[in-house]
């Protein structure tokens, strides 16, 4: 262990052309190095200022919070392309139409998070 600790101790570091030495001296640059790279940067971003949005009443939005159906969750399945996004496992969604009938249920359970 002492071997291992005396082989990963940094004794000098060169910064900007000149050797820093020692333990103390060390540690300070390596602390401003790090405490600067991970500084929070204040960056002035583009704001929406005065822009005015509209809005939804309570009975609209009751309407962004209800459970898909199983009718709308078929038709836009049908209405996506069968080839395209595949995912990191080569499914594509060729395979949930080929396969619908017996995953319409976890089709919906996924999407909802209930059962027909």
């Amino acid at each position: 262990m002492s071997s291992r600790r005396r082989s990963n101790t940094i004794i000098s570091i060169l910064v900007n052309g000149a050797h820093i030495e020692g333990v103390e001296g060390v540690k300070s640059v390596v602390f401003d190095h790090f405490n600067n790279h991970f500084k929070k940067v204040e960056i002035d971003r583009l704001g929406l200022g005065d822009l005015l949005f509209k809005t939804t009443d309570d009975v609209e939005g009751v309407d962004l919070i209800k459970p898909f159906l199983m009718e709308e969750t078929k038709e836009a399945m049908w209405k996506c392309d069968i080839f395209k996004s595949s995912g990191p496992d080569d499914i594509n969604l060729r395979f949930f139409k080929d396969f619908w009938d017996m995953l319409k249920v976890d089709l919906l359970i996924f999407f909802c998070g209930i059962s027909p």
